[in-house]
């Protein structure tokens, strides 16, 4: 038992021996292990990989858009990366230091999206953008009315007309509102749409303007603002700038057949125009047939080339009618005399 003892004390010193010697060696070993962040072979460096689509199902890959990466903390700011996507709108960035990144995305044609993210050392990221395409201008017009009112004091007013027809590629009911704004004068005011917001118009009086000078309007740059809105974000579409060209202030009378005369087939509307204007032009002649309080037949006569009549043997019910002559220019603006009126008897 006494032998036993000893031998144990030895191995007992053995054992504290060789662990102080471990413990030594092992403070002493190179960090070799490259996932081993003291190791000098150690890289904290990611990656961030994403993809882009299309806001609506089917979600369809957006190629060749542009990505750019913007690092946050201030020791970075100076540096960014760019690259762009692939035909799956696929794109990735690699060997990233860790950082707070700004992701931002741009294509023509689609309202740009941004993200921030946090990178962590050696980690992949992944992100995802789906981009709001914008709407397309397929057509627009702007011209000027002038008409004289069928009022006692021969008022007359003066008219900036505006038509847009527009497509959003995704639906065109994301097309929220449109905007005809002239800064300089600072004058905005918005347009009507049709029910699938395809088309919109305006014919908008200058007496409901801050700036009623038909002259002050001449020159001035008018821009056309499409405002849409999808993901609860609304984006804005700027349109412009366009021009306007001239008002028409020329005072058409009307002569034959005028308050309420009776008259048969064929009729031969009689007009005079005192200041025919100096470019070409044309004129339309407006028939209307009364049908009921607030309904009418319309039927035109386009370009007339006669300056002070027209014969019309074209058949016409019998019936009460009222009728305008427009005259326009090449442009489409325009300028409309009063209205008269006349009743339309069986011929003999």
């Amino acid at each position: 038992m006494k032998s036993y003892s000893k031998l144990s004390v030895f191995q007992t010193f053995l054992i504290l021996l060789l662990g102080l010697q471990m413990q030594r060696c092992s403070g002493e070993a190179p960090h070799s292990n490259p996932l081993d962040p003291l190791s000098p072979k150690y890289d904290p460096r990611g990656a961030l990989e994403g993809v882009c689509t299309r806001l609506y199902d089917p979600q369809e890959p957006i190629p060749d858009a542009e990505v750019h990466l913007f690092p946050l903390s201030p020791s970075s700011m100076r540096r960014q990366w760019q690259t762009q996507t692939d035909s799956r709108g696929r794109f990735q960035f690699t060997a990233l230091p860790p950082d707070s990144y700004l992701v931002v995305v741009r294509k023509d044609a689609f309202a740009p999206d941004s993200q921030r993210v946090i990178l962590q050392p050696r980690e992949t990221r992944q992100v995802q953008f789906s981009l709001d395409a914008l709407p397309v201008l397929k057509t627009i017009q702007f011209n000027t009315g002038h008409l004289l009112l069928n009022t006692p004091d021969g008022a007359e007013q003066y008219l900036i007309q505006v038509f847009v027809a527009l497509e959003d590629p995704d639906r065109n009911l994301d097309i929220d509102s449109v905007w005809c704004r002239n800064d300089e004068l600072q004058v905005q005011f918005p347009l009507i749409p049709n029910e699938d917001h395809s088309e919109w118009n305006v014919d908008m009086p200058l007496d409901n303007l801050p700036v009623t000078d038909p002259e002050a309007y001449l020159g001035k740059p008018f821009f056309v603002d499409v405002y849409s809105t999808a993901n609860s974000e609304v984006h804005q579409s700027r349109f412009g700038p366009y021009f306007l060209i001239r008002f028409l202030p020329t005072q058409i009378a009307l002569e034959f057949p005028k308050n309420d005369t009776t008259v048969a087939a064929p009729i031969t509307f009689r007009w005079r125009n005192p200041n025919p204007p100096p470019f070409p032009y044309v004129y339309q002649i407006e028939i209307n047939q009364f049908i009921s309080v607030g309904e009418f037949v319309t039927r035109r006569v386009k370009n007339v080339t006669s300056d002070s009549s027209l014969t019309f043997n074209l058949p016409l019910p019998v019936g009460r009618y009222f009728w305008a002559v427009i005259l326009f220019d090449h442009f489409g603006n325009w300028t409309r005399s009063k209205d008269e009126t006349f009743t339309l008897i069986p011929s003999r």
